[in-house]
């Protein structure tokens, strides 16, 4: 390519172009403000804590019962009753109002954080949900949102509080319950399960070979332990793709390049 400056014709070529280009994109599509949903551990902010909440892997990362006695309610997925994709947790057989279905979110949350927790619910008799979150040892539970549900009717249970009380939130666990001492303790089916907030389980990355050019923190790389060549970028929904080519010819099983 050439460019006739004041000065005479310049030769550039065409792989100096393709670079000074592939700066731009990447600069612009690191720089472009994102939504909340692009948020990850790596950078502090908000990330959903729970594994499986749309069921979509049947009862896996889900237990039945209560925080210390699984025997006392049954949890099953279903296919014919849900409120999105096409499996939910149906929970039977209770035996108390804080048996229904568990998820350990243990190393995953902290005391005195705020958390926000959504769920679906559909329950045979009407009665008052809790979105709960139990220290293992007993010391105490934090209640993180609570509504009344109609029997038969999808109702959305949803807010947020920060975990505090007498609980010390160790190996915690959430718990999907009615409310102690009202004795409703039919079945129900819930779905749609969310838990949001900051993470206290450390970023794992994957091992790579590369050394990063400048400092971390430095330029804000995308990827600060593997090189990414000739960056481009593309939205789509209302989100920015970035995406490289990489700098090795093969990937080993460990992650390590060569």
């Amino acid at each position: 390519m050439e460019h006739i400056g004041s000065r005479g014709i310049h030769r550039i070529s065409a792989r100096t172009v393709v670079s000074a280009f592939s700066a731009v994109i990447c600069l612009v599509a690191v720089m472009m403000p994102m939504g909340a949903e692009t948020a990850s551990a790596a950078d502090g902010g908000a990330v959903n804590l729970i594994a499986n909440g749309d069921f979509e892997n049947d009862t896996a990362s889900w237990k039945s019962g209560t925080v210390w006695d699984a025997s006392k309610s049954t949890i099953t997925a279903v296919s014919d009753d849900v409120h999105g994709g096409s499996k939910a947790l149906k929970v039977t057989d209770r035996k108390s109002t804080d048996a229904g279905a568990i998820q350990s979110l243990n190393g995953k949350v902290t005391k005195g954080e705020s958390y926000t927790g959504s769920m679906w619910i559909k329950s045979t008799e009407d009665a008052t949900f809790n979105f709960t979150i139990c220290s293992g040892n007993g010391s105490g539970c934090g209640q993180i949102a609570s509504a009344a549900v109609k029997a038969g009717a999808w109702t959305e249970i949803k807010g947020t509080a920060a975990l505090g009380g007498n609980g010390d939130y160790s190996n915690p666990s959430l718990v999907i319950e009615t409310v102690y001492g009202t004795g409703k303790t039919g079945d129900f089916i819930v779905d749609d399960v969310t838990l949001t907030g900051k993470t206290s389980e450390p970023v794992v990355r994957p091992a790579g070979t590369a050394k990063a050019a400048k400092q971390v923190g430095n330029s804000n790389p995308i990827i600060d332990y593997w090189y990414g060549a000739d960056p481009w970028a593309m939205e789509y929904n209302g989100r920015v793709y970035v995406y490289t080519t990489g700098d090795a010819t093969k990937i080993n099983e460990d992650g390590s390049l060569t």
